[in-house]
């Protein structure tokens, strides 16, 4: 599959602040010492003073270097990211409706073309926005978790008047699927 899909390049400056993060936590250390001749230095999205590392919290840092001490490239923290935000994805709707459906949806989402699929944007920057993604899951699964089963809301996939949720549904997941892979234009 990688020969089709390569591991992807780092582009923004935001990548390349947490690559920066990854290496450093990856050789054992919090942060770098200051370059003496900083100010030639200076770069977008990372501190030089008083020591030299990223500006963004150390999550995203973590999640990389664990790729890059486990298997030789911080991708393959990326890869493992979205993994986890999967099954918490699965873990929170498995709170509403049964584990089969959950589990569909998870697979649909990591398949259907979103920021989270396989040619998404999640999975193909170094942003590592999983992190954020798998709290929030984890969160929401774990509160609803602790409700006792009659207090927990129950989803209506399909109201009294037959036809009348499929109007509103398709739509909506139609753009939910192709969100990804859609470009916006400058205005």
């Amino acid at each position: 599959m990688l020969s089709h899909w390569p591991i992807p390049s780092p582009v923004t400056h935001d990548e390349f602040s947490y690559l920066l993060a990854a290496d450093t936590f990856a050789s054992g250390q919090l942060t770098n010492p200051p370059h003496p001749l900083w100010r030639q230095f200076e770069s977008f999205h990372i501190l030089q003073q008083p020591t030299y590392s990223s500006m963004y919290p150390a999550g995203p840092g973590v999640v990389l270097a664990v790729g890059q001490v486990l298997f030789g490239h911080p991708w393959w923290g990326v890869l493992l990211s979205c993994a986890v935000c999967y099954a918490a994805l699965c873990w929170a709707l498995s709170q509403f409706v049964e584990v089969e459906w959950a589990l569909a949806v998870s697979l649909a989402a990591a398949l259907a073309g979103g920021p989270l699929s396989a040619g998404g944007t999640w999975m193909n920057t170094y942003w590592v926005s999983g992190t954020g993604t798998t709290g929030k899951a984890a969160f929401s699964a774990t509160s609803f978790s602790m409700l006792p089963i009659s207090a927990r809301p129950k989803p209506r996939l399909f109201s009294k008047r037959t036809g009348s949720s499929q109007i509103f549904a398709f739509p909506s997941s139609r753009s939910t699927c192709t969100w990804g892979g859609s470009s916006r234009s400058a205005e």
